[in-house]
């Protein structure tokens, strides 16, 4: 399996992080701990059966989940 890394910033984002959370927080009720995703930087492509998607914030910490095919999830 191939591992790729992706690496970003909130700078690189088209709306800055007062907006997304302005528009979430209209739809949403954001609580302590929610995790709004945005989405990937250019030139990545998808998530691969049995790849681990880490998700790191600087000060904050790592959030790990693998992904899976939908046909193989369990409801």
């Amino acid at each position: 399996m191939v591992n790729f890394v992706a690496k970003g910033s909130t700078s690189d984002l088209i709306y800055g992080i007062p907006e997304i959370i302005e528009f979430a927080s209209d739809v949403w009720t954001l609580l302590p701990g929610d995790v709004i995703c945005t989405g990937t930087p250019s030139g990545m492509g998808g998530f691969v059966d049995g790849q681990t998607i880490d998700i790191t914030i600087e000060g904050l910490g790592t959030l790990s989940n693998p992904a899976k095919n939908r046909d193989d999830r369990d409801y």
